[in-house]
């Protein structure tokens, strides 16, 4: 099952300039999500430590939402921009969590 949302995830991200703003932004953040669960699958990510990062892919999706909200269901460019940018920041936070070697203490992002 989760090799065929890795699929589809990938099949989306190729589609690339195609894509609708909102279908990238939601593609990655299924890929992100992904990821922690993989992490936490191989033991490189704590119980804990995914708690923070699906938090913080939930505030991606609500400010998404909130912006979408405000202008009549699209994103404006600077919209968009503020997403790419919390996506990046999560992925940075991913890594980071995935590569640390105190699994199971308190992070801060």
């Amino acid at each position: 099952m989760n090799k065929f949302f890795l699929a589809a995830t990938a099949a989306v991200m190729a589609a690339g300039v195609a894509m609708p703003a909102a279908a990238a932004i939601n593609a990655r953040q299924i890929e992100q999500r992904n990821s922690i669960d993989a992490g936490v699958r191989s033991g490189t990510i704590s119980a804990h430590e995914a708690r923070v990062l699906r938090q913080e892919q939930d505030l991606i999706t609500r400010a998404k939402l909130r912006m979408k909200s405000a202008h009549g269901g699209h994103m404006s460019a600077g919209d968009k921009k503020k997403i790419h940018d919390m996506q990046d920041a999560a992925a940075r936070h991913i890594g980071r969590f995935k590569h640390n070697t105190a699994h199971g203490k308190k992070h801060i992002l």
